[in-house]
């Protein structure tokens, strides 16, 4: 809200700056003998309607920063109002429709709409003009050069405040997108920031283990010793190969269908349990959180697989199903009822909310001796601009 105000204020000013040359030049006329004969300025109030309209403009110049925003935008369009009646007032003086003064109301027309970014906003101007022409009366003898005037100068007023609305509402949304880019950019460079303090501390600490474990299993001898130092080894490189996959998602190098093939494929191996893969969507349009999501719902559902549901197979699939992103898990194991109570229950809660978090669905189907399928869906990242 505060970046609407502040672009109402700098245009507010550059508006307000751009009226004063024509106020002083009509002033300027007024007062120069040769000039208001020939334009026919004889009304003695002519002047008094750019003083007026000074007045207000001083007014709001000066009562900015002492009102509230509301009040502020009021005493606007009261300006652009007397300006409007100012100018009409001259140009009814100075021949109607004919008037040297009434391009001004284009003028005041476009101010308007600029500064209230709303076609209504040219109303003003409109109706000026419409008091123009019905003052000047459409004299018989110009009768068909009146009412071209008039159809012109009102096809003007219209066609210029549907430009600038137009242009307004582009700049808005573009205004939008650079924030959004802004903020994307302050995500990423605190993202590699993260990686580089995890890759340091962390990572280093990790493959210190790994180096340990592989120098313990060669100094034990066979037995349980040695069978326990090697699943201290597989567990600290998993935890490591966990950590650089996380690495990557963070620098936003990571590659979907590689992760889903991966994975599937260590777990297969560590798990001994057969996984049958199929990737048909890279999944390229899906943002970063939706990509780890759907990494991590994988994950959890072949865990369950493996630990709770005694399946001897497991089907894994990712493709896209209209305009959403699927990834299908299937295993033959015990199946459950997915509203009670037992084994594995978080790890549903933990789908639920990582759905609602990137604006996607779950879907389980299971039962008693049927096995389970879980369905995870997302939508692509929205865009926030469209031609």
């Amino acid at each position: 809200m505060a970046g609407v105000e502040d672009t109402f204020v700098s245009r507010a000013r550059a508006i307000a700056a751009a009226r004063v040359p024509f106020l002083l030049a009509g002033l300027a006329l007024w007062s120069f003998p040769p000039a208001r004969e020939s334009l026919g300025l004889a009304h003695p109030l002519l002047p008094l309607t750019l003083a007026l309209s000074g007045a207000l403009a001083a007014a709001h110049a000066l009562t900015r920063r002492r009102i509230s925003p509301a009040a502020w935008r009021r005493l606007s369009f009261t300006t652009i109002c007397a300006d409007a009646l100012a100018f009409a007032a001259w140009a009814v003086e100075t021949g109607g429709l004919r008037s040297p003064f009434l391009p001004v109301q284009l003028f005041i027309s476009g101010a308007a709409v600029l500064l209230f970014s709303r076609p209504l906003a040219a109303l003003p101007a409109v109706a000026a003009l419409a008091a123009i022409a019905w003052l000047d009366r459409f004299a018989p003898e110009r009768h068909v050069y009146d009412l071209a005037v008039l159809v012109l100068y009102g096809s003007l007023h219209l066609a210029l405040a549907y430009l600038l609305s137009y242009l307004d509402e582009r700049e808005r949304a573009l205004r939008k997108e650079r924030d959004r880019l802004v903020r994307d950019l302050g995500v990423h460079e605190e993202r590699a920031r993260i990686a580089r303090e995890i890759h340091d501390g962390l990572g280093g600490s990790l493959a210190a283990i790994v180096y340990q474990a592989q120098l313990l299993e060669n100094r034990c001898e066979d037995g349980s010793g040695r069978e326990h130092s090697r699943l201290i080894l597989e567990t600290a490189t998993e935890a490591l190969e966990e950590l650089r996959r996380s690495l990557l998602l963070l620098r936003s190098d990571f590659d979907l269908p590689t992760a889903i093939r991966d994975h599937c494929d260590r777990f297969s191996r560590r798990a001994d349990l057969p996984v049958a893969v199929r990737v048909e969507d890279a999944g390229d349009d899906l943002s970063d959180e939706a990509r780890l999501s759907i990494v991590r719902v994988l994950q959890e559902a072949l865990h369950n697989a493996w630990r709770h549901a005694g399946a001897s197979s497991v089907e894994v699939v990712f493709a896209r199903h209209g305009s959403r992103a699927v990834l299908r898990v299937r295993d033959d194991g015990e199946g459950f009822v997915p509203d009670a109570g037992g084994p594995g229950r978080y790890g549903l809660a933990s789908f639920r909310e990582r759905a609602e978090r990137v604006g996607g669905e779950v879907v389980v189907q299971s039962a008693p001796g049927a096995g389970t399928e879980i369905r995870f869906l997302v939508s692509p990242a929205a865009k926030e601009i469209r031609a």
